[in-house]
């Protein structure tokens, strides 16, 4: 059975398991199917099909075009929260769930959340798509450097990938009402409605959490009530900033690897 990966909610959402798919699939000895999300690569959706519901039955309509039964199911950050509910709505196609970083979490957690609608949301989203452009590709990689602990060449294919150019500008490639879709989507349909349905799960959980995440009050609780709801899961702590894949590739895959030796057939 393969492995299908979702992203997180990124501009490079799409290539995001580029640099570390040929180690996974080596490791996992299985193959891979990577997800590009809707409105990346391919046209956006209705915004009420962003919802994490929505989207695994996305996920279960594409086993069911490639004629597979299961998948091990790896999501981060998004692809976690879409995970979620893909255990609640459809257990019988998850051969293992992997949360990476997410899913243990909700936008409610956070201190200082407000409730808002969509449009308060695309707003938001509008607002902060004015900031990302940029006139050359050294002022792109200087924005996001603080966002990673170590700068390197793989990360800047992996942003290149998800830009294009427009009146002289670097640009993402996403609309940002999509990543406003994708968020709300994940306010109103949050991890945690799922979990009760991910303690009755019949196959193997793996939550790997980010040191700088449960470093966090909020993150500490969470990962407490997920504890408590789903007591069978394995959690692992990998040292990292949230984008595990970013930070700390090496180390996730290791524990990734671990894991599936035990616990996947």
């Amino acid at each position: 059975m393969p492995l299908l990966f979702w992203p997180g909610l990124q501009i490079s959402a799409h290539v995001m398991l580029e640099e570390s798919a040929p180690a996974l699939a080596a490791l996992t000895r299985r193959w891979i199917l990577a997800v590009s999300p809707p409105g990346w690569e391919t046209p956006q959706l209705a915004v009420g099909e962003y919802r994490p519901t929505a989207l695994a039955r996305l996920v279960v309509d594409l086993l069911d075009a490639l004629e597979l039964e299961r998948a091990v199911y790896v999501g981060h950050s998004w692809g976690a929260s879409i995970g979620c509910h893909l255990a609640a709505s459809a257990p019988a196609r998850l051969d293992a769930l992997v949360l990476l970083d997410a899913g243990y979490t909700d936008f409610q957690d956070r201190p200082g959340y407000e409730e808002m609608d969509l449009a308060a949301v695309t707003a938001i989203s509008v607002e902060q798509a004015r900031d990302a452009r940029w006139s050359s590709w050294e002022d792109c990689f200087e924005f996001f450097r603080p966002f990673v602990r170590t700068w390197r060449p793989a990360l800047e294919e992996r942003l290149r990938a998800g830009m294009r150019e427009e009146n002289g500008l670097i640009v993402p490639v996403v609309q940002p009402d999509v990543f406003a879709a994708a968020s709300y989507g994940v306010m109103v349909e949050p991890p945690s409605a799922t979990l009760e349905s991910l303690e009755k799960l019949e196959v193997p959980i793996l939550l790997v959490v980010a040191s700088d995440t449960i470093s966090t009050e909020h993150g500490r609780r969470a990962l407490e009530r997920f504890r408590s709801a789903v007591p069978d899961a394995e959690v692992v702590e990998v040292d990292s900033g949230h984008d595990l894949l970013a930070d700390a590739p090496e180390d996730t895959l290791a524990v990734l690897d671990r894991w599936a030796q035990r616990s996947v057939a």
